[in-house]
């Protein structure tokens, strides 16, 4: 063999090399693609869910969620004021899982499962009370979403003070 043929044995070596090491490569930042989407999705899970379990979180705070949800009115102004905080970052974290079926990262079940637990509490009178009042605030393609969900969701969705025992009020003796 030359000289010539020797060099270009190691053109070809040196391509398929930089051919294997691009794919390579791209598995790599495919698996890691994956992979943070996976986190990204647990994160967002996880997130929507702690903020449901705040409301939980003091003896205090659940009351005062549990009269929220039952009557908002019966609530003080400082009340309503948690009350509100709580239901407007359920609503946020709502909409993040909302945006993220919308682009194709969550399956339709997940998102079902999501915001019918949302809407649960938007189903109580008082959570009902609490979406009138910020309608006016997000997008209107989301305000039609969510009232077609509400009206999809009656029936089939029990509202949270009627589902969950710790958001029933206790009838006085």
């Amino acid at each position: 063999m030359t000289f010539s043929d020797w060099s270009a044995l190691a053109e070809i070596v040196s391509a398929l090399g930089v051919i294997v090491t691009l794919l390579y490569l791209a598995k790599e930042v495919r698996d890691l693609r994956k992979r943070t989407l996976f986190d990204s999705l647990q994160n967002v899970r996880k997130e929507f869910l702690d903020l449901f379990d705040r409301t939980t979180s003091t003896p205090e705070i659940a009351d005062i969620f549990a009269r929220g949800l039952n009557d908002m009115k019966s609530l003080s102004k400082a009340e309503m004021g948690c009350f509100h905080s709580h239901l407007h970052a359920m609503h946020h974290g709502f909409g993040s899982v909302w945006n993220l079926y919308n682009a194709g990262q969550l399956a339709e079940a997940e998102m079902v499962g999501v915001r019918n637990i949302f809407l649960s509490y938007l189903l109580t009178p008082g959570g009902r009370e609490w979406w009138d009042s910020i309608k006016p605030i997000p997008p209107p393609y989301y305000i039609r979403y969510i009232g077609d969900a509400l009206l999809e969701a009656a029936g089939k969705v029990k509202p949270a003070n009627q589902d969950f025992p710790w958001f029933q009020l206790r009838e006085n003796p």
